[in-house]
């Protein structure tokens, strides 16, 4: 890094420094305002719970004294049963006028009709179907005290019920003591708990049913079902606690509230069902204290960062514009490219840019005070400094250019030297150099494809020589036999036109296979094996393949195909299986004198497919055994013979493809034979698959149907 933006560094530095100090002043601040906030949050949300707390616990004293002595009150009037007071009726009345909470009192037989109450009205009602009634007669234990779920009394008052059996000598059930607890009065008591206006409370039967509620806007939830999933009240059952603090969301306001619960668990009593005292207050006007202190110390901290990022961005603009000088110095120098150095007489670096830094593998700053020699030399041995461009200019203050030479690590470099003179002395030197070794990448690429474009030509021109060459004489056939047929057919005899007309479809037979063999060649590079699997039957796709090479070219030959029935159904390419046994056959044929023997033999074991063409023709030279899988290849016996030289390099490639293998027995006059290896994949449940294609079972030992016209 350049001597002068070592300043520019430092005051960024330092500039970066005071940016710190004064963001971790802030962030300190800032940290310190939250906890305070949250403390005071979580006092504020505690002293509300206390509270919440408290209120329901006078409720619930209130509420436990009540139902102590309504229990004293129903043990009083069962005792008056068994003592048999003819006088119940006014017994009842004067209970009702002194119990505060009661509203009215009722005793049944074991039919559950009324026989006994403070309300004539009562006196005669059939109340068998009531829960206050149904419950201790079913229950196991009739002893317990009983309270009904808050309903809808024949009076029309929403109430509950506190219950006990009547019970004869010997345990039997003989009816029902009740009392209705009077709404009313604990409306009272819970009117007296309020302190806010958005403070609610309300008592709840713990199987969800709201008997009471306040304040007076808040009746409506009276009769309402708390005991679902989600609610609050439903989090206070399934917590297990006789008290438990909830917030969230209201189900019966649609707020945001705390929640204070508290089962009412009067000792002694054994009652079989409980009250749960829930007071509530909306959170958001509970902690509007806390909100408007808080927004209040959050706008002093803002107020406070401005002040400080006001007066350290103008700190920071005075260091600014010395900055931007050196900047504007050091910018046309650091945007070259090339690596700068700037040494003294003595070959002391004493500045560069972050191009040098980059091509020597150094930090640039590390650079500044080396000389120049133990950087850009220190991997070549045996130096001669005395011939050194560097030194030579510094003596003598010419300018010199070097291309294509060792420059520190690099290997590829070059370079410039020009003095720098002050009053006609040099007192140093200035080196521009550059890495070219991606030019010299380049220019090998373009040499290379330059190569590879005229071997392409070259085996275009190969290809279209061969093609020209190939396609003459089927191409001469054709005419010659269409022009004889054209001029003479009135001369020809029938057997003569047949002649003709064989020799035509000769022609066009090999001007196919010449064509699907360049067609081939041309895919070979751009089919893909992964596209294209499929499930191939082995035995029914071969002989389908024998029997069209036999079709062209078997005729006079001797052709003996074994394929047993266990090839079974793989996955397997069907076009790179069709070229391989397509080139084989036709190889063996092209090459197997009319008379003499060609045989296709297919065998699987479990994991892999051998096919093994042999056939009786004229063999392949030793000399040529190297070379017969090269493209446009032909061997030196063929003689006559027509073919482009692409058979076997097309059957290579497809095998290349299968992850298969070839090999080759061959002698002169003794025929060739080709075995060939493909690993396979199994199907799953082959066996239903074969079962499937036993329509064409393998055959051994058949011959494949060849035509009778004469050869090609």
């Amino acid at each position: 890094m350049p001597l002068a933006k070592n300043v520019i560094v430092d005051i960024r530095r330092q500039k970066r420094s005071v940016w710190i100090l004064v963001a971790v002043v802030i962030v300190i601040l800032g940290a310190l305002l939250c906890m305070r906030c949250f403390i005071d949050y979580r006092q504020e949300v505690r002293q509300l719970e206390e509270r919440l707390t408290a209120q329901s616990k006078v409720v619930d004293e209130n509420i436990t004294a009540n139902l102590y002595a309504i229990n004293l009150t129903l043990e009083n009037i069962r005792q008056e049963l068994n003592e048999k007071n003819s006088d119940l009726t006014n017994y009842l009345r004067m209970q009702n006028k002194f119990s505060p909470g009661i509203r009215s009192i009722v005793v049944t037989d074991s039919q559950g009709r009324s026989i006994h109450s403070n309300r004539d009205e009562l006196i005669g009602q059939d109340l068998s179907l009531r829960d206050y009634f149904i419950t201790p007669r079913d229950a196991s234990d009739k002893r317990q005290t009983f309270m009904s779920p808050p309903f809808k009394t024949v009076l029309g008052a929403f109430v509950i019920n506190i219950t006990k059996a009547i019970l004869g000598k010997n345990g039997e059930f003989k009816g029902v003591v009740s009392i209705s607890l009077d709404p009313h009065y604990f409306l009272t008591l819970l009117k007296s708990t309020i302190y806010a206006p958005d403070y609610r409370i309300g008592l709840v039967h713990t199987d969800g049913t709201v008997f009471i509620s306040i304040p007076e806007g808040s009746t409506s939830v009276t009769g309402k079902m708390l005991l679902k999933s989600g609610t609050l009240f439903n989090r206070h059952v399934q917590s297990g606690k006789p008290s438990s603090i909830q917030s969230g969301r209201s189900s019966t306001t649609a707020d945001n509230r705390v929640f204070a619960y508290l089962n009412n668990n009067p000792k002694d009593l054994n009652l079989d069902k409980q009250l749960v005292i829930a007071a509530s207050r909306n959170l958001d006007e509970a902690l509007l204290h806390w909100k408007i202190i808080t927004a209040a110390q959050f706008s002093l901290y803002l107020l406070l960062t401005l002040l400080l990022v006001g007066i350290t961005r103008k700190m920071s603009l005075r260091g600014d514009e010395l900055s931007r000088l050196h900047i504007t110095q050091m910018s046309i120098l650091e945007s070259v490219g090339e690596g700068i150095l700037g040494i003294d007489h003595s070959g002391t670096i004493l500045f560069c840019n972050r191009a040098a830094g980059q091509l020597t593998g150094m930090q640039s700053n590390e650079l500044v005070g080396y000389n120049f020699h133990q950087i850009l030399h220190s991997d070549a041995s045996g130096h001669d400094s005395a011939k050194c461009p560097i030194n030579l200019t510094l003596k003598d203050g010419i300018s010199r250019s070097v291309n294509n030479c060792a420059f520190a690590h690099l290997e590829n470099v070059e370079h410039t030297v020009s003095p720098l003179i002050e009053y006609n002395d040099v007192v140093g030197a200035v080196i521009v150099f550059r890495d070219v070794t991606e030019k010299l990448r380049i220019e090998r690429e373009l040499r290379h494809a330059l190569e590879t474009a005229e071997s392409a030509n070259v085996t275009l021109s190969r290809l279209m020589s061969v093609v020209a060459h190939e396609f003459r004489t089927p191409l001469s056939l054709l005419t010659s036999s269409t022009d004889i047929i054209d001029r003479y057919t009135e001369r020809l005899s029938k057997e003569q036109v047949v002649d003709q007309n064989a020799i035509i479809r000769s022609a066009a037979r090999q001007m196919s296979c010449l064509i699907d063999s360049i067609l081939s060649f041309n895919r070979q590079e751009t089919d893909s094996l992964s596209d294209m699997e499929e499930p191939l039957d082995i035995g029914r796709m071969s002989h389908s393949i024998a029997e069209e090479v036999a079709l062209v070219w078997a005729a006079g030959h001797d052709f003996q195909v074994t394929i047993p029935e266990d090839c079974g159904t793989v996955l397997l390419h069907k076009m790179f299986f069709r070229r391989i046994l397509e080139n084989l056959l036709t190889n063996a044929f092209r090459y197997t004198p009319t008379g003499k023997a060609v045989s296709l033999g297919i065998t699987r074991e479990y994991n892999r497919l051998q096919i093994v063409v042999a056939d009786s023709g004229i063999g392949i030279p030793d000399d040529d055994k190297k070379r017969i899988f090269d493209a446009f290849y032909r061997c030196q016996n063929v003689e006559s013979r027509r073919g482009l030289g692409l058979g076997l390099s097309i059957v290579n490639e497809a095998l290349l493809q299968l992850g298969g293998s070839i090999t080759v027995e061959s002698a002169i006059g003794a025929g060739t034979t080709m075995r060939v290896v493909i690993p396979l994949i199994p199907i799953p449940n082959q066996s239903a698959i074969m079962v499937g294609s036993s329509s064409a079972p393998g055959r051994t030992g058949q011959h494949a149907p060849a035509p009778q016209s004469s050869p090609p």
